[in-house]
């Protein structure tokens, strides 16, 4: 169903952040190792490195202090839940308008930086959002406007919110992605919406994720159709890279064997908003030096501890073009990845 609000006359924006030369190189690196024939399939509770391995629990509706147009289904671990990490992030699909949060009508903030990521569902046009979003930000709350996969970055101690799903003409998704294990967050005073204020001082938090579509030329025939990239640098330097893309195509990404010096998070998700559990693949990954195997088939996520031995990564099955995510605790250089 096309959701539509009338549209009210607001600046828009967009920043461009290129896709840095490290992940280009990063990407380069990497170097696809022959087939791997397919094995009888073993649950993954029964195998050394299953703990790694989080089936997504999605949670309908989002929680009694939120508003009317924040998330229609929402997967949301903690560190505690994501082997002890110093991370908490989150997958969800929204469709609705309204304000996200009409219990915290004065923004909130937290003490560690924190990345928010809104991305589009359309393969043939991975810059279509499908969505007007405003996000303001600062005690001045400053208004921003956006209709194009971005990721805002706000730095510990910044004031975010609100935060409103002006127009909706598909569904999309959204990503928490907070640099500390527990989400603490304080609620700051209530203010009128006649507060809100134009400007430009804080343009720079919010990064257009910008598409590469020659991934499989440098890698796998089985890696991405679209991907963005972006390090630390492009992230305000924050102690993160972030990846997102469209996957479609059968075979290996072409990621041998390898590890890196921060601790990542490989997350396998449907592009169907009705049903979240809907991978519409089945993906093989292989864990530790010994190449434990584990099959994917709905929406996952996989932790690779730092310094830990991961990959291939193998298409096995494509029924519907998906989308994958990547977190890394670390700011994306060349030099922070090492084969095993």
């Amino acid at each position: 169903m096309k959701l539509v609000q009338k549209n009210t006359t607001r600046r828009e924006f967009v920043k461009d952040t290129a896709l840095s030369a490290a992940s280009l190189g990063l990407l380069s690196s990497l170097s696809a190792p022959p087939a791997h024939p397919q094995v009888p399939r073993q649950a993954a509770a029964d195998k050394k490195y299953g703990n790694l391995i989080k089936k997504m629990v999605f949670r309908e509706g989002c929680f009694k202090t939120t508003g009317p147009g924040n998330c229609d289904y929402i997967w949301w671990p903690k560190g505690k839940e994501l082997e002890g990490k110093e991370i908490n992030f989150s997958w969800g699909y929204y469709s609705k308008i309204g304000d996200w949060h009409t219990k915290e009508p004065g923004g909130h903030v937290h003490p560690s930086d924190e990345c928010l990521i809104f991305v589009g569902f359309d393969p043939a046009d991975p810059s279509y959002l499908g969505a007007e979003i405003e996000f303001d930000v600062g005690t001045e709350y400053e208004k921003h406007v956006f209709r194009e996969p971005m990721i805002c970055c706000f730095p510990g101690g910044v004031v975010h919110c609100p935060e409103i799903t002006l127009k909706c003409d598909k569904s999309y998704g959204f990503i928490v992605c907070g640099l500390d294990a527990t989400h603490p967050t304080k609620r700051m005073p209530e203010r009128s919406t006649l507060d809100t204020t134009e400007g430009h001082k804080y343009d720079h938090l919010y990064k257009r994720l910008v598409f590469r579509k020659d991934i499989r030329s440098k890698t796998g025939p089985g890696n991405a159709d679209a991907l963005a990239w972006h390090v630390g640098k492009d992230l305000e330097n924050f102690n993160v890279n972030f990846a997102w893309g469209f996957y479609s195509r059968l075979g290996d990404w072409g990621a041998a064997p390898h590890k890196h010096v921060g601790d990542q998070f490989l997350v396998f998700v449907g592009l169907d908003g009705q049903r979240p559990d809907y991978l519409g693949a089945e993906i093989e990954i292989y864990l530790g030096e010994e190449k434990e195997r584990h099959v994917i088939d709905s929406s996952t996520a996989v932790i690779c501890p730092a310094g830990f031995v991961h990959g291939p990564i193998v298409s096995r099955r494509v029924e519907k073009t998906f989308g994958f995510y990547m977190i890394r605790l670390d700011k994306g250089d060349a030099s922070e990845i090492n084969p095993a």
